[in-house]
């Protein structure tokens, strides 16, 4: 199955996890691409849960985006994967906030996160 094909699959997946999750009271990081049209769907489907609910997506420079992991090469598939995203705008979408953290540490993007949530 295509990564087209399963998505309608992935996102009511993280619809019905998320709730189980938040019910047991839990919360809940969404770690997936998510368009527009999903991200209206899961908001929709999450609002009786009367949790707040922030989207961020982390969306370094491409050739950053494109660097091998620490001591693990990109697989062809990744970097092509990655591409096509970039392409179809994923790290720009029209909803959330939007961090490029091309030059951030891990640390200094998980604060500012927390600063825009006040945690």
């Amino acid at each position: 199955m295509s990564i087209e094909e399963s998505t309608p699959y992935n996102v009511q997946n993280i619809i019905c996890l998320t709730k189980n999750f938040v019910r047991g009271g839990l919360n809940v990081i969404i770690s997936y691409p998510v368009s527009s049209e999903s991200h209206r769907l899961i908001e929709r489907e999450l609002s009786d849960l009367k949790q707040s609910m922030y989207a961020f997506t982390l969306a370094p420079r491409l050739e950053v985006a494109l660097r091998n992991r620490g001591g693990r090469q990109l697989a062809d598939w990744e970097v092509k994967k990655i591409k096509q995203d970039y392409a179809e705008g994923f790290h720009q979408p029209d909803y959330g906030t939007v961090i490029d953290n091309s030059d951030q540490t891990p640390e200094e993007t998980s604060e500012l996160i927390l600063k825009k949530i006040k945690l």
